[in-house]
């Protein structure tokens, strides 16, 4: 019952952050922002100067075990789950905050800003850990005991609830470094909680669900907290905690991976293809993207296999790059065949490029690099060469690793992360590990569904005079499937019309 009371004072203050959008939510930024950074300052400060500090800055930075990044995957699937939960993408939140940003803001510049925030919050927060780890590994040491060395294989909830708060009661006033370095915790907890209601709130704000029933933004977000603090009740109960490490690994290592994925070819394969329909024909687009998409993925299924089977990892892996290599050049090859010659012909443009390059990604970079006074024009020396050196400009390898690097690496590491079935193994059964089964479903069916309906999250009043008047004919425009028409939006109390390109 003590949790679940606990609970009560968190859900308000996140209403409040949210209730009046930014103007909230940038009041509360001002106090949650700097304020963890302060503590976690005067946390490594206090923590150079405990005995056993350099022992666990060197376990920390210097004293790394590489061998665990080429023995299995679990590293990096945590590294890379880590990198985009703590940076609020493929979950809708800097979406729906940069969706309030004038055409004017400089994203490019922002990204960096927010990067590197995110590189020194993260550092700090380690380093404040591994410090008053090592002074409890000397004490350990000191009083002759045995393992000493296990307090740094600690993670998680242990890590953090147990192992942390054992190792802060043996430093002079305890209860002074307890209440800020949880009280930190509470401060990133709640700008996390915060972000993500936001992010729903502004998707339902922008729906045919707010404009039907009449819904402001208060009510919205009033529901959301509700609806949050009813799920978060079951995580209050004695076995909460195995839940949330359930719900952690699958949404970390398996529901981030597919989101990213599907926005990396969302952006890099699909966006601005009716271009290269255009300039080298549709049969050879298609094979070539489904024979990329089929390249990574057969050799990641077939060496994993390999590898479960008992044959070694490097083998494993020489097979599996060579026969990416071969589906690689074999799609290449045949996407130039079947090209029409006659629309290569009449564009005069580069058919290779055309044919693999990265034109939405490229779309997007020319928005962003772009302003009021100059308008950036991608692919020329002048222009790639400036982008490469300014930090307010996006360079060209944002649009190769988004549709080449990024969606290949979520994709191995999301094969590999199904492949593994060792989470959890003798501490969960297979009916508790069936919570993670049923929320990734869920979310596989609900992107799905968004694919043959994309009106599902859209407002009808964006439907111009296509659409019937009455809830009959909302519903009847929201669920027809649209696939050889695409959306023309237009700005609010305005007439005129915004289409895709």
């Amino acid at each position: 019952s003590s949790g679940i009371n606990a609970e009560w004072p968190l859900r308000p203050g996140i209403f409040l952050c949210v209730c009046r959008s930014l103007r909230s939510i940038g009041a509360v930024v001002k106090i949650c922002f700097p304020l963890p950074f302060l503590i976690l300052i005067g946390l490594t400060v206090r923590g150079v100067f405990l005995d056993g500090a350099v022992d666990g800055f060197k376990e920390y930075l210097i004293q790394w075990n590489t061998t665990v990044l080429t023995e299995s995957t679990d590293v990096w699937s945590d590294a890379t789950g880590q990198v985009l939960y703590t940076l609020s993408v493929c979950v809708g939140v800097m979406t729906s905050y940069s969706s309030f940003n004038p055409r004017s803001q400089n994203i490019a510049l922002d990204k960096n800003i927010i990067g590197i925030f995110d590189l020194i919050l993260s550092l700090l927060g380690g380093g404040v850990v591994y410090l008053v780890l090592g002074h409890k590994n000397a004490a350990c040491e000191t009083a002759g005991g045995t393992s000493c060395d296990e307090v740094y294989e600690s993670y998680g909830i242990e890590l953090i609830f147990k192992v942390y708060a054992d190792a802060l009661s043996d430093i002079a006033i305890p209860t002074l470094w307890s209440a800020l370095f949880y009280g930190c915790l509470f401060l990133l907890s709640l700008g996390t909680c915060f972000s993500l209601v936001e992010g729903f709130c502004t998707v339902i704000r922008d729906s045919w669900i707010s404009s039907s029933l009449e819904l402001g933004r208060s009510t919205i977000a009033c529901y959301v907290c509700m609806a949050g603090f009813l799920l978060g009740i079951p995580f209050t109960f004695d076995c909460g905690s195995s839940w949330l490490q359930i719900l952690d690994h699958y949404i970390r290592t398996w529901l981030l991976f597919y989101l990213g994925l599907l926005q990396c070819i969302a952006v890099g394969w699909v966006y601005k293809i009716d271009r290269q329909f255009r300039r080298v024909g549709r049969a050879a687009v298609l094979v070539y993207n489904i024979g990329c998409f089929l390249a990574v993925l057969i050799p990641t299924i077939v060496g994993l296999v390999l590898t479960s089977n008992g044959h070694a990892t490097v083998k494993s892996c020489i097979i599996a790059f060579a026969l990416s290599g071969a589906l690689l050049i074999g799609s290449v090859v045949s996407a130039y065949i079947l090209m029409d010659k006659d629309k290569v012909r009449k564009t005069k443009r580069n058919s290779f490029w055309t044919l693999v390059g990265w034109h939405g990604a490229d779309n997007l970079r020319k928005m962003i690099n772009s302003t009021p006074t100059n308008r950036w024009a991608p692919n020329s020396f002048n222009s790639e060469f400036d982008s490469f050196l300014s930090p307010v400009r996006v360079s060209i390898f944002f649009g190769f690793c988004i549709k080449y690097i990024i969606p290949g690496c979520l994709l191995v590491l999301l094969c590999s992360n199904m492949h593994d079935t060792s989470f959890g193994s003798g501490i969960y059964t297979d009916g508790q590990l069936c919570l993670g089964y049923f929320v990734f479903a869920f979310v596989v069916f609900f992107t799905v569904l968004l694919f043959i309906y994309p009106r599902l999250l859209s407002n009808p009043a964006e439907a111009g005079d296509d659409m019937e008047d009455g809830i009959i004919g909302k519903l009847d425009w929201v669920f027809t499937a649209r696939f050889d028409k695409p959306f023309v939006y237009r700005r609010q109390n305005s007439s005129h019309f915004l289409s895709p390109e």
